[in-house]
């Protein structure tokens, strides 16, 4: 029987095509320093104008990805035989826009994570200067300075903080995948300074603006 032989061969084919080891997509990813400019990471990778054209033209984000700046990174994929198959352009953690093959073109598509937000508390005592008992208490150096903001009008932490002054604070540890990526916005606060309590609490009003206010 025809049919049956036909069979026979094609099985015989695919057992053999599935006894080959396929190489795997290589993929290398590059991140962005002073200078850098598109045309030449995509020269580092490998990749030609041509190819960086492609993407930009033909994608409907190609337009942001020439928008590199410092401690960005590009990663490149490219299959067996070394042509490009897909880009990701990662701008932070939570921020990153990907490029993949389609035909002729390129799709693209943006992503925005957010992070799960964890209510915590620390403490901590100055003993020199402000940042660092910030620093000793964990927190990050834009939590410190938001901190400095919220009690700047009434204390000069340059100059009137002295040793044993104490700071509290309630914020936002922010998360990704249960790892921790950094701090969120400080909820509450309180420092005592020469042995008066200075509290601030954040606040949204109805128009949507954010403050920090005591507790009169």
């Amino acid at each position: 029987d025809h049919s049956d032989e036909t069979e026979k061969i094609e099985k015989v084919l695919l057992e053999k095509d599935n006894s080959v080891p396929k190489e795997p997509d290589s993929s290398r990813t590059f991140k962005v320093h002073d200078g850098d400019n598109l045309s030449l990471i995509f020269a580092k990778a490998g990749f030609s104008d041509r190819d960086l054209y492609e993407v930009v033209r033909t994608s409907a984000d190609g337009k942001k990805l020439s928008k590199l700046y410092p401690n960005h990174t590009v990663s490149f994929l490219s299959d067996v035989n070394g042509d490009l198959i897909g880009i990701e352009h990662r701008r932070s953690l939570l921020e990153s826009t990907s490029y993949w093959r389609d035909g002729d073109s390129f799709k693209s598509k943006e992503i925005i994570l957010t992070p799960e937000k964890r209510i915590t508390w620390t403490s901590a005592q100055i003993e020199s200067s402000l940042f660092l008992a910030g620093q000793s208490a964990g927190l990050t150096n834009n939590s410190i300075m938001e901190l400095a903001n919220i009690f700047g009008g009434v204390i000069d932490f340059f100059l009137d903080p002295r040793k044993g002054d104490t700071i509290h604070l309630v914020y936002d540890q922010l998360y990704l995948d249960g790892e921790k990526i950094g701090d969120g916005d400080i909820i509450a606060a309180s420092f005592y300074n020469k042995g008066k309590a200075y509290s601030a609490f954040r606040y949204t009003s109805s128009d949507g603006e954010v403050g920090y206010f005591n507790s009169e």
